[in-house]
């Protein structure tokens, strides 16, 4: 063999070695995760290889990073998965990460910040793009403990985000913020908060807002939902709070706006200032204490009020344990047609000291239009 031949044979093993070292880098080739042949589909599981690694970490560059033409990302069955800043931005094509059944998921800070245009910078908002990626949606189900979910976590172009039978130790401000155009729906099912911080959900907007099945450890702090605008749905279902501070949620614009089935321990004044396009219901819940005007915040936006176009609040089959001289006074500009409070009583089941109930609350509305109240 000539020198040219060795040199040329050389190189050739050199690129062969180097281009299956390149490609041993990808999540792809960790023993934990197998993906097809376009590495678009990306599948791990820790427990089908019990003598590796149970543990997982997701990040957009280095050995074991999320490949950039992956279209979806599951990761199932580990003990550990940590989920590093901007883990997934590099992937344009991304749709769908579903993180299932692991004992600990730990998120840096803007963990699935994600944009369409790819190559965000962390701290910075993401940048839009012409195409229209409807955004990323994000599962996570059956998680025994999430330490935090730190600040910014959410951000970007989100489709979608559903946390279901997970324990949340902390929600820190502006976990969900910066979220670019109209997230489709955020929703919380089965899920335990032990500490909510003020500002947690802040300035953005989304269809539905959906809390089912959850349980406050400590108390929805004021300003936990803050400038957020809902265009279709906020909706409370089955939900235990221990407190809800005033001006808890504040948020514009559903056209449904439900409470349902749900414990507080105490409602505190204006706790919901909800600017409502549409009805308002508060439905078959159980209140320890409500303070005075406890949702005298829930009112009809502005533009609907001046096209008279006037809306319904059904409070009815509550049961109230105590409250404070005009606990249940409500704001009628939008609102003419209380069911449940002037034609049918108060719809209030009333439980408790009798030492604790304003006088005249049963008399019903006093006017049409205008803040309004239950008493004499």
């Amino acid at each position: 063999m000539t020198m040219m031949h060795q040199w040329t044979a050389l190189v050739a093993a050199v690129l062969i070695i180097s281009g299956h070292v390149a490609s041993a880098q990808s999540l792809c080739d960790t023993p934990q995760c197998e993906c097809d042949d376009t590495l678009s589909q990306v599948r791990c599981s820790c427990r089908k290889v019990p003598h590796e690694s149970q543990d997982i970490v997701l990040k957009a560059q280095g050995p074991g990073h999320v490949p950039r033409v992956a279209t979806n990302v599951v990761v199932t069955q580990c003990d550990r998965v940590k989920v590093l800043a901007m883990a997934f931005d590099g992937a344009r094509s991304l749709w769908t990460v579903e993180i299932e059944s692991v004992r600990r998921l730990e998120m840096a800070d803007e963990a699935f910040g994600w944009s369409d245009n790819g190559g965000g910078v962390p701290g910075q908002p993401p940048q839009p793009h012409h195409h229209h990626h409807p955004g990323l949606t994000v599962t996570i189900t059956n998680v025994t403990s999430v330490p935090e979910v730190p600040s910014y976590a959410f951000r970007g172009r989100l489709r979608s985000v559903t946390f279901n039978r997970v324990r949340i130790d902390a929600v820190r401000p502006f976990a969900f913020s910066s979220l670019t155009g109209t997230t489709g729906r955020i929703e919380f099912r089965d899920t335990v908060f032990g500490q909510v911080d003020q500002q947690a959900f802040k300035k953005f907007a989304v269809n539905e807002f959906v809390l089912k099945g959850c349980r406050f450890e400590g108390a929805a702090p004021s300003r936990m939902l803050t400038e957020i605008t809902v265009h279709d749905e906020l909706r409370l279902d089955d939900v235990t709070l221990p407190v809800v501070q005033s001006y808890a949620f504040r948020v514009h614009g559903p056209k449904v706006f439900r409470v349902q089935n749900s414990r507080a321990g105490c409602v505190q004044s204006g706790a919901f200032e909800v600017k409502c396009r549409g009805p308002a219901f508060v439905e078959d819940n159980a209140f320890g204490r409500l303070e005075r005007g406890a949702f005298a915040g829930v009112t009809v936006d502005a533009h609907k009020v001046a096209e008279a176009d006037y809306q319904e609040f059904v409070f009815e089959n509550n049961t109230v344990a105590e409250f404070e001289d005009d606990a249940l006074v409500f704001d009628t500009n939008g609102f003419p047609a209380a069911h449940g409070l002037a034609d049918r009583g108060t719809g209030v089941r009333m439980s408790g000291p009798v030492a604790h109930r304003p006088s005249g609350l049963l008399h019903g509305l006093s006017a049409a239009h205008g803040p309004s109240q239950l008493g004499g």
